[in-house]
């Protein structure tokens, strides 16, 4: 499957409405109103309980005097539960004598956001003044519109997927660090007897390496010295080298793992994409020191899963969410490694993701100085503050219809 369509199915949204009925003119606390909803998404059923409370006089001194209608989405005890789901945002208005929605006002979810302000919606006072409008026999209907999601593929099960899908393609070889220093590397028995901690993956995303004959000289140049799993792309087992084969191919290795990329720019390989977005990959490969010799450069502090994110990005342009955190980690390589786009990414989707808290990610843009990170922390407060104000123009113009 592309990652097009996994990107479709990633998440899902549907929009939901509840009506409620208050007799505006009696002292009452509260009314409220739940209802179920299921939902078919790829052969599993799911339920959600819809609550929305409405509070005719407001739910404490600070809110007294105003109507607060609060909302909720639960899913029953015993039921599956979903990867992730929640609301986004939700408007509330209320309908006239004559069946009309009026007054629409939108509230905009902040992921993570731990506020126990109470967000108003109208004065009492507006309501009374345009019973006439708003009444039926004392009567006030409510409506709420729920713009919910739910998020079915956050499983690490998928994941895995999407990124052995990525990597299907790409020549692939499991080797041992200890290889060139063995008399018979390609004596199977002594193979089953070496430590599994010396074990590494070699990924050839530059097609060169991998698809030669087994014995020619230049995969052992690449640290490759087993038999080749790969069908060879060359008739000729010859083991003379051919310098045009590997001028542009580099090492980056991981702990674990190692990448072979093409760094030629005429090529829109990976490798050149890595190179053109980073300025600090682009410095170590110009440079006249160890790295330039060796062809070489090595990650210490990379996991081999985050790198792949990386590359995956470079591929497709795009990142996939997450369950385990890997937008931190890419967060961090694309910020040592001075990659932009890369890094303005991650923020955004940390930003939207319900794994972090506002407070980690105030954090996160301290210990980083990242000041786009910041903005965006402030432009999503901001959203929600101006979501919570009311505007004044609803009094100047009590005609209008507009209250956003």
């Amino acid at each position: 499957m592309e990652f097009e369509e996994w990107e479709t199915i990633r998440r899902y949204t549907v929009n939901y409405s509840l009506q409620l009925r208050i007799n505006f003119l009696k002292e009452v606390k509260k009314v409220f109103r739940f209802q179920t909803m299921k939902l078919r998404r790829f052969n599993q059923n799911f339920k959600f309980r819809f609550l929305v409370s409405v509070f005719p006089d407001g739910v404490n001194e600070e809110t007294e005097g105003w109507l607060v209608v609060l909302r909720d989405v639960r899913i029953p005890k015993h039921e599956p539960r979903p990867r992730d789901y929640g609301i986004l945002s939700y408007t509330v208005s209320v309908i006239d004598i004559e069946g009309n929605s009026r007054l629409p006002r939108s509230f905009v979810e902040i992921p993570s956001e731990k506020d126990e302000k109470y967000p108003k919606y109208l004065e009492r006072s507006l309501i009374l003044s345009r019973k006439d409008e708003f009444l039926s026999q004392g009567v006030l209907t409510v409506r709420c519109d729920i713009h919910f999601y739910i998020s079915t593929v956050f499983s690490e099960g998928l994941i895995h997927r999407i990124l052995k899908d990525f990597l299907s393609s790409i020549p692939q070889e499991f080797c041992y660090k200890d290889e060139a220093q063995t008399e018979e590397p390609h004596d199977v028995s002594k193979r089953d007897k070496r430590d599994l901690r010396d074990a590494f993956t070699i990924f050839d995303f530059s097609h060169q390496i991998l698809t030669l004959p087994p014995s020619h000289k230049l995969r052992r140049r690449f640290g490759v010295y087993g038999v080749s799993s790969t069908a060879s792309s060359l008739s000729s087992d010859s083991g003379e080298e051919n310098p045009d084969i590997s001028e542009d191919v580099w090492i980056f290795d991981t702990e674990t793992t190692r990448f072979l990329l093409s760094l030629d720019e005429l090529q829109d390989g990976v490798g050149a994409r890595l190179l053109n977005t980073s300025p600090v990959i682009r410095r170590m490969v110009n440079a006249p020191m160890k790295e330039r010799l060796e062809k070489r450069i090595h990650f210490p502090d990379i996991s081999s899963r985050t790198f792949i994110i990386v590359l995956f990005f470079l591929e497709k342009g795009t990142l996939f969410t997450s369950p385990n955190r890997d937008f931190l980690g890419v967060y961090k390589f694309s910020h040592f490694y001075e990659m932009e786009a890369l890094h303005r990414k991650c923020a955004e989707e940390m930003v939207k993701s319900v794994e972090f808290s506002t407070e980690e990610l105030k954090r996160i843009a301290e210990d980083y100085s990242d000041e786009y990170l910041s903005e965006l922390l402030v432009s999503r407060w901001h959203d929600y503050e101006d979501s919570e104000q009311p505007s004044s123009r609803v009094y100047e113009r009590l005609n209008s219809d507009s209250y956003i």
